[in-house]
């Protein structure tokens, strides 16, 4: 049985659950996504974000998002 990932949940790039989510500090929608997703993304579009398409970000910027990590792990045992 295949479990939905509840949205609050998601990556916003890989829609899987979020692993070491970060927050995005530039995003008006406070979105949330896997650390990897995020920083493999930044690295390579010349640290343009995927989801905002904001130009010059850092990933010095990304903020660890404690709350939802617990989340995330209590909803994948």
């Amino acid at each position: 049985t295949s479990t939905t990932v509840p949205e609050h949940l998601q990556c916003g790039i890989c829609n899987g659950v979020v692993k070491n989510a970060m927050l995005l500090p530039w995003d008006p929608e406070g979105r949330t996504v896997c650390e990897l997703c995020i920083r493999d993304a930044l690295a390579q579009n010349g640290f343009r974000c995927p989801l905002t398409g904001i130009d010059g970000v850092s990933p010095d910027d990304l903020i660890p998002n404690v709350g939802l990590r617990k989340a995330a792990d209590l909803f994948i045992k």
